[in-house]
């Protein structure tokens, strides 16, 4: 065990804020040089120690968070609600600051009371909680690494200085937030709207500053993971990580005559592409819809909201059982691996995300190539690299380009030398390796902000 009284000024955490799930990891410093995981799933009382959703639920006039909103959401599918997700790709708009300033649909809040700035310094502050829980009931680690600075990772948002800005304000106002309702923010009987509202004004007033590490740019991060991570690092790599959201695809290659970190980005081969979880899903639920039978518009909303809830499961069975099932209110519903993939929205995806793959897959080819390889690794990383027929389509982009070297497909974490074997890493790794390897990561460089005035 590490010395309370030994905190390392260069401590930092890592939030990969995911569109379905969170995850965070903590670095000790140089003179200690170690990265962790941190164990946010079990402070939050999720399926998976290491992972929590992404999720929100306003109920009664209460705020619920994390697997108590998903829940919520379940037994309120009859009242037309949905759960508020995917608010982390609010600050991917090109107008940040007005996006941010819209309020939120009456679909996820029918007070009206937030807009999506609200949205997410209620989620940073949740995480925030959930943070110095995680820290507290790990015997390991020290009581100041829950004052480690957090950093942030996100994909090459288009406008980055203007964001950077945005998110720096947003977590220093998270913490303020934080602070003022405590553990309330993981309980079971959620936060009162009309104390919330009071509480993020205040905190846009008077934020806490000190807490905000930085942003760290996705790519480094899963290029950080591989070369600290791998146990044998070929010269030409690309990430493809898949997640709810979006698809980022990044290559890079390694100086050998260097070491194994020394990574540089091959800019051609980086793209940012809707084509990802959500959209699959999104196909799956249609599927079963289809196959309900609905022929009233409410029945059939009905039907869907109840199936997107149940979409990370119905999705799992299906590529690993071949067959998955959902029971509605009337009748049982069932979708073979088959059907999908019979399905012209399904095959019209993999070829769209076939090509894009291509796109990325062909300028890392040219550099290979030119510099005489003879492999090029492709690395899956997020959610989606458990999905089967990603590397199939890998192998089809590899087709399509004609390419003669040796194509290496991996999961994030196969072969890897992994640090803190203790914790439930088996078939989650690719999702935690973007936190681990942005603790590692340097930061992205954005113009600072302007001095804040202490209130008086």
């Amino acid at each position: 065990m590490i010395s309370e009284t030994t905190a390392s000024n260069d401590a930092r955490i890592c939030l990969d804020l995911g569109t379905a799930m969170s995850k965070a990891s903590v670095w000790l410093g140089a003179e200690h040089g170690d990265v962790a995981p941190l164990p946010l799933g079990l402070a939050a009382r999720s399926d998976h120690p290491l992972l929590t959703p992404s999720a929100m639920y306003v109920d009664d006039g209460r705020m619920f968070f994390g697997p108590a909103a998903l829940e919520r959401a379940k037994s309120g599918v009859a009242s037309r609600r949905n759960p508020i997700v995917s608010f982390k790709l609010v600050l991917s708009a090109r107008e940040i600051e007005p996006t941010l300033a819209l309020k939120m649909s009456r679909s996820v809040d029918p007070t009206s009371t937030l807009n999506h700035r609200d949205g997410i310094v209620l989620y940073l502050a949740y995480l925030d909680q959930l943070i110095r829980a995680a820290v507290a009931a790990d015997e390991t680690l020290p009581a100041w690494v829950a004052e480690a600075p957090r950093r942030l990772t996100s994909p090459n948002w288009r406008s980055f200085e203007e964001a950077g800005r945005v998110v720096a304000d947003l977590v220093d106002e998270s913490v303020a937030v934080s602070r003022e309702f405590g553990a309330a923010l993981m309980g079971a009987d959620g936060v009162a709207l009309t104390r919330m509202r009071t509480v993020l004004d205040q905190a846009r007033a008077a934020p806490s500053r000190g807490l905000f590490g930085g942003v760290v740019f996705e790519s480094l991060s899963a290029a950080s993971a591989y070369s600290n991570f791998a146990r044998a690092t070929d010269p030409f790599v690309l990430v493809i990580d898949m997640g709810a959201g979006t698809t980022d695809l990044a290559g890079f290659e390694r100086n050998t005559a260097a070491s194994t970190s020394g990574l540089a980005e091959v800019a051609d081969a980086n793209q940012c592409c809707l084509l990802a979880g959500d959209e699959l899903d999104n196909i799956l639920i249609d599927l079963f819809v289809r196959s309900g039978g609905c022929t009233e518009l409410d029945a059939e909303d009905r039907l869907w909201r109840s199936v997107r809830l149940s979409a990370k499961s119905l999705k799992h069975d299906l590529f690993a059982k071949g067959r998955s099932a959902f029971k509605d209110r009337k009748k049982n519903l069932s979708l073979t691996r088959d059907e999908l993939e019979r399905d012209a929205s399904f095959r019209a995806y993999c070829r769209a995300l076939t090509q894009t793959i291509a796109d990325s897959l062909g300028p890392l080819h040219a550099r290979a190539r030119k510099s005489g390889a003879k492999a090029i690794t492709v690395l899956l990383a997020g959610g989606g690299s458990n999905l089967p027929f990603l590397a199939g389509l890998v192998r089809n982009a590899a087709a399509r380009l004609k390419i003669k070297l040796k194509i290496k497909i991996e999961r994030f974490g196969a072969n890897w030398s992994l640090p803190h074997k203790h914790h439930p890493f088996a078939g989650v790794f690719p999702q935690l390796a973007i936190a681990m390897g942005g603790a590692l990561a340097p930061v992205a460089q954005f113009a600072k902000r302007e001095p804040v005035a202490s209130p008086a």
